[in-house]
């Protein structure tokens, strides 16, 4: 699921998530992304990190090394690469 707010502070998260998204697809690490897009707080990094987008496709990237690919679309089941 897409993040709307932040779950600790409340701070719309809603409106960066395809920049987050696009930046993530490019290899641009985590760090270089939040200071982009003015993320400075723990809690909103942590929100950014753990979502996942599962409406796109069968892979998703979720930290600078970590994949997660989901093997049956009907499923929700899925595996870390």
């Amino acid at each position: 699921m897409k993040p709307i707010r932040c779950y600790t502070c409340g701070k719309v998260l809603g409106n960066k998530w395809m920049v987050v998204d696009r930046l993530q697809r490019e290899q641009m690490p985590l760090k270089q992304i939040y200071e982009k897009i003015g993320i400075s707080r723990y809690c909103c990094k942590r929100i950014i990190l753990s979502s996942v987008d599962d409406s796109l496709n069968n892979e998703y990237i979720v930290g600078d090394n970590i994949k997660i690919h989901r093997t049956n679309p009907n499923s929700n089941f899925m595996k870390i690469i």
